[in-house]
């Protein structure tokens, strides 16, 4: 599995990536949502996700209950490809409300 380098898109690993696409839902919404909206094979997306999940507390391999918010970097060009709306990740850091791909309730 290739990892993306720090701030870099999970798309295409371009740098500087400062977009992110942003998701909130139970693991396994949020493991799909990765797979489909930034285009990463299912077993990235679920490493990702693994990655995120440990970064956040959870314990390692154990898939948190609940729902949880996960934002992801992903840059425009790739946005662009996967038709995927994302926001400025300062937007999210600064509290302002982004669009968010949301598992219904």
């Amino acid at each position: 599995m290739k990892a993306p380098a720090y701030h870099s898109c999970i798309g295409c690993y371009r740098g500087d990536t400062t977009t992110v696409v942003s998701i909130k839902g139970e693991a396994h919404f949020i493991i799909a949502a990765l797979h489909k909206l930034t285009g990463t094979p299912l077993d990235e997306a679920a490493a990702a996700f693994g990655v995120h999940a440990e970064e956040n507390g959870f314990d390692p391999g154990m898939a948190p209950a609940g729902r949880v918010f996960m934002a992801v970097r992903l840059c425009s060009d790739c946005a662009a490809k996967n038709g995927t709306t994302v926001v400025e990740e300062s937007a999210i850091a600064s509290g302002e409300p982004v669009y968010t791909y949301a598992q219904p309730e």
